[in-house]
C-alpha cells in the first residue's frame, strides 16, 4: 500500500519510469493468489470487481496510466486488468476501444454476453472442424490445466496421490445406449476426433443415453474411454437443445476429464455439485467412498473421514493459506473505506470444495479450445445444468452482468459460484495462454 501511494507521487513529480520499477518488482513478488480468486467472499460481487486480486488489481490500475502517453492506453496492462476482473464491463469497454485485432474482438464478444440481448452473437474465431493439430505436452500440462492445478501444487499432488486408484466399471452402460457414429451424428463425431487429436488421446466412443442423464455428458475412463451424451440434448423442441458449438464445449471438457484422470480422484457430484452448493465435509465423504473403501453414506464414516482427512491436508493448507491472504487484502481496502467488517474466513469444508473447482475449470479451458465460442460455452453451462436451466432465457434477455449480480431478499448473491465459473471462462479467453492454444492448435 505504501508503495502504490509512493509510486502515484513520483507519478506527479514526472517520474513515471522509476515509479514503474517500482510497482513492477512489488507485482513480481506478490504471492500467488491463483488460488484465492476461486474462493470469493460470499458478500464479493465479481461483476463490479469486488473479491479477486486486489493488490495486483490497484498496481495494475496505476501502471495504466504511467506507462501510457496522452490519448493512448497501455493495452497489454488494460488487458491484465481484463483477466483478472472480466466481469467487470468498463474493463472489457476500455480494452476494446484501446486494442486492435483478435484482442479487441474477443473484448467486444464478451461485452456483449454482458449485455442484455447480446447472446445471439457468435465469437467469429470459431475454429473450423477437422483441422486440429496435437498440443505439445508441455501446452497440454502447463497451459490446459488450470494454474491452480498445475504440477507443483497441492491439487496436482493431491491427483497423483489418488491416481492408481482403481477405475470403476461403468462398461454396462453402454449397453443401454446408442453408439455415435460418423454417419448418424457426423458432428459429435468430428468433434470428438478433434478433441482426441488436440489431448493426444486414444480414440474416445460416444454414445447417446436416454432416461435417468436429463441434461449434460458423462466421460468415463476405461478400455477404450467413452462418453455418455443426454439424448435430450438432440431434441429440438427441448429447452436443453444444443448447438454444434454447445455440444463441443461440453465433449472437449469431458475429454478433459478423462485424460486428467479426474474420474478417478472423485465423483461427478464434487467438480458438478460444488457450483450449486457448499458441499460439507461429511457430505463428500460418500463421494470420496468410491475410491477410498466403496463407502456408504451411513457407513464407517467417521474412521474414513479421518483418514481421508489427514490425506488432503496439505490441500486444506494450500488453499486456506490463500484464503487467508486474499481475507488480509481485502480487509485492509473495506477498513480504509469504511463501508464493511472484515470478511469471514470460510470454513476447512468449503475450502477443501474450493480446491476441487479447478477440475471444472480445467475442462471448460479444454472445451473452449474446442469450440472457440465463450457465448456456446455459456449457454452449455446452463443446459447441463439442471438447476439452471430455467434460468437461461432470463440470462439471455438481461445478459450476464445483470443476471450474476442478482441479490435474494436478504441481499445475498444468487449466482455467485457460477460468477466463479465465468470469471475463470472469460479471463482464460483474454489470456495470452489462450491466443498460444488457439494458435498451436488450429495454425
Amino acid at each position: 500500500m505504501a508503495d502504490i501511494r509512493y509510486a502515484r507521487a513520483l507519478g506527479r513529480l514526472g517520474k513515471q519510469s522509476e515509479a514503474v520499477r517500482l510497482l513492477e518488482s512489488r507485482l513480481s513478488e506478490l504471492p500467488d493468489e491463483t488460488l484465492a480468486d476461486l474462493l470469493p467472499a460470499p458478500d464479493a460481487d465479481l461483476t463490479k470487481g469486488e473479491g479477486g486480486q486486489l493488490m495486483r488489481v490497484r498496481m495494475l490500475e496505476l501502471l495504466v496510466d504511467l506507462r501510457g502517453v496522452p490519448d493512448i492506453d497501455d493495452v497489454d496492462t488494460l488487458c491484465a486488468l481484463s483477466v483478472l476482473q472480466p466481469l467487470v464491463p468498463e474493463r472489457l469497454r476500455r480494452l476494446k476501444t484501446a486494442a486492435e485485432g483478435p484482442v479487441r474482438g474477443r473484448a467486444d464478444t464478451l461485452l456483449n454476453l454482458l449485455e442484455s440481448g447480446g447472446f445471439g452473437t457468435a465469437s467469429t474465431e470459431v475454429p473450423p472442424q477437422g483441422s486440429a493439430s496435437p498440443l505439445s505436452p508441455e501446452d497440454i500440462q502447463g497451459r490446459i490445466r488450470h494454474p491452480a492445478s498445475r504440477e507443483g501444487t497441492a491439487v496436482h499432488k493431491l491427483q497423483g496421490m489418488l491416481a492408481a486408484r482403481k477405475i470403476p466399471d461403468h462398461s454396462s452402460l453402454k449397453s443401454l445406449a446408442k453408439r455415435v457414429t460418423p454417419e448418424n451424428h457426423p458432428e459429435v463425431a468430428a468433434a470428438i476426433s478433434d478433441g482426441t487429436v488436440l489431448l493426444r488421446m486414444s480414440s474416445v466412443e460416444a454414445y447417446i443415453a436416454f432416461g435417468d442423464l436429463d441434461t449434460g455428458i458423462r466421460g468415463y475412463e476405461a478400455k477404450p474411454s467413452f462418453m455418455l451424451i443426454c439424448g435430450n440434448h438432440f431434441e429440438a423442441k427441448s429447452p436443453v437443445f444444443m448447438t454444434p458449438s454447445e455440444l463441443r464445449f461440453l465433449i472437449g471438457g469431458e475429454l478433459a476429464h478423462i485424460k486428467f484422470g479426474h474420474e478417478r480422484i472423485t465423483s461427478r457430484e464434487v467438480w458438478e455439485g460444488v457450483f450449486d452448493k457448499a458441499l460439507t465435509f461429511v457430505e463428500l465423504m460418500p463421494v470420496f467412498g468410491t475410491y477410498l473403501g466403496k463407502l456408504g453414506r451411513f457407513g464407517r464414516m467417521a474412521g474414513q473421514a479421518t483418514k481421508m482427512a489427514k490425506k488432503v491436508g496439505n490441500v486444506r493448507q494450500y488453499v486456506s493459506h490463500a484464503q487467508n491472504m486474499l481475507n488480509t487484502t481485502q480487509d485492509i481496502y473495506r477498513r480504509k473505506s469504511g463501508t464493511a467488517a472484515p470478511v469471514r474466513k470460510r470454513t476447512e469444508e468449503e475450502d477443501l470444495v474450493g480446491a476441487f473447482r479447478v477440475m471444472q475449470l480445467t475442462a471448460d479451458r479444454a472445451g473452449l479450445i474446442l469450440c472457440g465460442d465463450p457465448g456456446a460455452a455459456v449457454r452449455a453451462i446452463f443446459k447441463s445444468s439442471p438447476g439452471l436451466v430455467p434460468d437461461l432465457p432470463t440470462a439471455e434477455q438481461y445478459g450476464l452482468f445483470a443476471f450474476l449480480s442478482r441479490t435474494d431478499d436478504q441481499g445475498a448473491l444468487m449466482y455467485q459460484e457460477l460468477a466463479v465459473r465465468v470469471a475463470a471462462l472469460f479471463s482464460f479467453y483474454l489470456s495470452k495462454e489462450y491466443q498460444q492454444l488457439k494458435t498451436a492448435g488450429y495454425s
